[in-house]
């Protein structure tokens, strides 16, 4: 269930202030309701883009566009219920009535797809200044930059919620006041959000420090700069069917030689490959790390990966990889951001693909 306040509009509105609604609400819809709350009916972009096209302004009332007997459920309805409805009549929400026709809630099909919580938490690392995006990160931190009109950490933390990761801690430094200005205790993502406090930069692990009690359960961590169909809770799956202490996500990045590469054997020439292509696993800033590698952090010390790792393997411990073949873009240039933008409406409209343990 969601907050839906922002979604009612009153029956005086118009076309440019359902609009508005439509946009804060996030549910792809605005309702319209008489002063006692009562559904008039509903519009979505579809209505209005229909109703422009019919040469309506935008200061026209939205009542010329609204569609006057939507599917609604009355209050009550078991979720099963309302999935099958929703799926039986194609649409994505329904409003929730009371016997007296007022608006009690609106549910969502994604909502309902959602899988069970997990007891695992997630830590996202939000702390980075994102000096490679300026002057975009002047004054808003990379990980609140919109994309596709929605800050890239809210899509981050509802990819997380998909895969049944409702406990987040998010570590923050600069800018730290914005983010939670922004998302407060989460409840808005339907999480519960949390913040790390960092007094002075920790590196890429060392937030993990500040957690005020040791895990009880593997610990996603997860680079807040990502915009990624990654599919989490897979990759924590993985990670307890290998018995690992500590997982590394891994993309596969090729690298193109630009030159023809001379293979020898003591001066003597073997052949040439022409522009190779080099493939490399590389890192992608999504971890799982389990009590027995948190353990080898001190509290408040800055420690990167790679130095987690390092300690994890020297201390025996069972260091594994996944492989993330899902879409994923690391939002570090100018470049990503604008390409993040172009590819969000057309990636993020399905499941997960599969997620390998190398």
């Amino acid at each position: 269930m969601i907050e839906i306040e922002s979604a009612l509009v009153p029956s005086s509105a118009t076309i440019r202030e359902t609009m508005q609604a439509i946009d804060v609400a996030g549910i792809e819809m605005a309702l319209v309701v008489d002063g006692a709350r009562r559904l008039l009916g509903v519009v979505t972009d579809g209505d209005i883009r229909r109703g422009l096209l019919r040469g309506l302004s935008l200061e026209a009332p939205a009542e010329q566009v609204m569609t006057r007997r939507p599917v609604t459920a009355d209050a009550g309805t078991d979720q099963a219920a309302l999935t099958r409805l929703m799926a039986d009549r194609k649409i994505q929400q329904v409003p929730v009535l009371d016997a007296e026709g007022r608006v009690v809630s609106v549910r969502l099909l994604r909502e309902a797809l959602v899988p069970e919580p997990r007891p695992n938490e997630a830590v996202i690392m939000a702390g980075g200044k994102g000096e490679r995006l300026r002057p975009l990160t002047d004054s808003t931190p990379k990980p609140l930059l919109k994309v596709g009109n929605r800050p890239l950490l809210a899509i981050l933390i509802e990819q997380l919620r998909w895969s049944g990761i409702r406990r987040i801690q998010l570590a923050v430094g600069h800018r730290a006041e914005l983010f939670e200005a922004a998302f407060g205790r989460g409840i808005d993502l339907g999480v519960e959000l949390r913040y790390l406090r960092e007094s002075m930069p920790l590196g890429t692990a060392g937030s993990l420090s500040l957690l005020p009690n040791p895990p009880e359960q593997p610990l996603l961590l997860v680079n807040g700069d990502l915009l990624t169909k990654a599919d989490f809770g897979r990759i924590l799956d993985l990670h307890v069917a290998e018995g690992a202490d500590l997982t590394l996500g891994v993309r596969l990045h090729d690298v193109e030689v630009p030159f023809g590469v001379v293979e020898l054997n003591e001066g003597r020439v073997l052949r040439i490959r022409e522009k190779p292509v080099e493939e490399f696993p590389v890192c992608a800033g999504i971890n799982v790390v389990g009590p027995r590698a948190w353990a080898l952090l001190r509290r408040g010390e800055r420690c990167d990966l790679p130095e987690l790792v390092h300690r994890a393997v020297e201390a025996g411990l069972r260091v594994r990889s996944a492989l993330v073949v899902e879409y994923w873009l690391d939002m570090g240039r100018l470049g990503d951001y604008e390409r993040a933008n172009l590819d969000y409406a057309r990636v993020f409209d399905g499941s997960p693909r599969e997620v390998r343990l190398r």
